[in-house]
């Protein structure tokens, strides 16, 4: 149990582990707008005082006990050296009681982890096909196949699920789906009266501090608490940082569209998905693909593809399309990828219209001149199926070709650092415990 669970209890023995300075007592954390030495000033509570609670905490825990066993590491982490809390060296210094040191020796040879390596067999191969004939093969799913080809397998091919349930925090996946939901109710607001958008609308929506803020909170119900009733929404000071961000950038987007109104909106999040042939050991399969597109409107005979990123920097240009389909790239253009396939998957219904797919880089949409285009080889696209279809074309079925066909077995990423955010991590034995 922890420090605040022993409160009002008395044990004969007791062991308390990683006694380290840093660790017991843990570093205060200040969690507050309000300065030090205001907070002084006034009498308000300060770091000291949680430092002097937790003292307190600790000598009433050994007040009573017969025997007290306090283990910390001596080791070093980097350059720092590891040292006992100051509440043994007081001890040393104060107490009466008898006290005695041991070492305690652990053995340091290296641990031999064992890669994980799930070989292909026609069971893996069943599996894989009866995942994609149902479900659809996303972008999501073939980032994870070029990342690691065990979360893949684990994923896509087990349907291993994660607990996606609230956290105390907002997380990056979150606070990207609160941004996009709140988008889509802004156009549907904006397109109430015809499809039509006109910068005024755009303007005078953006600068209405109200409307935005009804927005984002219907946001918040719908996509975080997931609830209308008021009495079950609990807001905590980070859900106010992240609630003020979203709005933040929702008016950047609508004065960043103001730009480029008038333009006729389609639809938000518009579900869409193809079905693709391909040969394989078992005969010819129908590979179900999709996803979700954030949002697609038209101007002058022009669609655009438009998709939102509320993080991260914006993908440099591309020179050649094997880059996005090549395992061996260290930093995959994973955005461009997604824009390219969803505007594959829309060339393929034989539009005759012109297809423009673009980043819209929320946190980068007010810098002066931010271009919302993708290079390739030195030039914007902004004809899909002239520009790039034919090339991305070929790369995405001899993609399917080698994830449907191929002996490769399903292993672990070697670079770790692409473990750290990993929710399977644990399954492979990748995560870094801490005791």
């Amino acid at each position: 149990m922890g420090v605040l669970e022993t409160r009002n209890l008395d044990f004969r023995h007791l062991l308390v582990l990683s006694t380290n300075e840093g660790m017991l007592p843990k570093p205060p954390s200040e969690v507050s707008f309000i300065p030090f030495s205001l907070r002084k000033a006034f009498g308000l509570t300060t770091i000291e005082r949680q430092t002097a609670v937790y003292a307190y905490y600790f000598y009433r825990l050994i007040q009573r006990a017969e025997r007290v066993t306090l283990v910390y590491n001596n080791g070093t982490d980097g350059l720092t050296k590891k040292v006992p809390s100051r509440f043994i060296t007081q001890l040393e210094v104060e107490a009466d009681s008898e006290i005695r040191h041991f070492a305690l020796q652990s053995d340091n040879r290296p641990v031999q982890n064992t890669p994980i390596v799930v070989e292909q067999t026609p069971v893996t191969r069943r599996k894989l096909i009866e995942q994609f004939s149902t479900n659809r093969l996303s972008p999501t799913a073939i980032a994870d196949y070029y990342t690691c080809r065990l979360k893949f397998y684990l994923r896509h091919v087990e349907g291993l699920k994660y607990d996606e349930e609230n956290t105390e925090e907002v997380t990056r996946a979150q606070f990207g789906i609160l941004f996009h939901r709140s988008a889509e109710l802004a156009f549907k607001k904006l397109t109430e009266a015809g499809t039509i958008v006109k910068k005024s609308d755009l303007i005078d929506l953006a600068r209405n501090e109200s409307a935005i803020r009804n927005l984002v909170s219907q946001a918040f119900k719908d996509k975080y608490w997931k609830t209308n009733i008021d009495d079950d929404i609990h807001y905590t000071g980070i859900h106010h940082i992240n609630f003020k961000t979203i709005c933040m950038f929702l008016e950047n987007l609508l004065l960043f569209d103001a730009s480029r109104a008038p333009f006729n909106y389609i639809r938000s999040e518009r579900e869409i998905e193809e079905y693709l042939s391909v040969a394989t050991q078992e005969g010819k399969i129908n590979i179900r693909m999709g996803g979700f597109i954030d949002r697609l409107d038209e101007k002058d005979g022009i669609i655009s593809i438009i998709d939102y990123k509320t993080g991260g920097k914006p993908d440099k240009p591309i020179d050649n399309l094997h880059e996005l389909f090549d395992p061996e790239v260290k930093e995959r253009k994973k955005n461009v990828f997604q824009a390219f396939f969803y505007s594959w998957l829309l060339s393929r219904k034989n539009m005759e219209k012109k297809l423009f797919p673009q980043l819209f880089y929320i946190n980068h949409l007010k810098g002066k001149d931010f271009d919302t285009t993708i290079k390739f080889k030195g030039n914007p696209v902004t004809d899909f199926t002239t520009d790039v279809f034919e090339e991305f074309d070929k790369e995405m079925k001899d993609m399917l070709n080698e994830m449907f066909n191929s002996d490769t077995p399903y292993t672990q990423v070697e670079d770790e650092k692409k473990c750290k955010y990993c929710n399977f991590s644990a399954i492979c034995g990748r995560r870094q415990t801490e005791y």
